[in-house]
């Protein structure tokens, strides 16, 4: 008679000869769960707006991305070292005291 999934068993298969178990689908359902996280955060950096669709003729459409909801990166996002480490604000503090600087000196001189 058969018991069904427990946890003494969720590691066993169903049949004799059969190596697919209950832990197998568990491992893939996770697998899969973290592939579509990354998926969806990649989707939702490179096209945050609201799409709208323009009908130019009745063939053609013409897809436009508004970024109402975040500004858009680029495809290549996750590879870029400001993504991982951020910018060097140091280095932007100083860039704008420069600009600032030659800009007084500008519309003194």
């Amino acid at each position: 008679m058969a018991r069904g999934i427990q946890w003494s068993n969720i590691n066993q298969a169903a049949k004799p000869n059969d190596s697919f178990t209950f832990l197998y689908c568990i491992i893939m359902m996770f697998v899969d769960s973290i592939i579509y996280m990354l998926l969806t955060i990649y989707i939702e950096n490179v096209f945050p707006g609201k799409k709208t669709i323009r009908h130019t003729n009745e063939f053609c459409f013409i897809i436009k991305y508004l970024g109402e909801y975040g500004i858009p990166q680029v495809w290549y996002y996750p590879f870029t070292k400001a993504y991982w480490f951020g910018f060097d604000a140091e280095k932007i503090r100083q860039r704008t005291e420069e600009i600032k600087y030659q800009t007084n000196q500008n519309q003194t001189g």
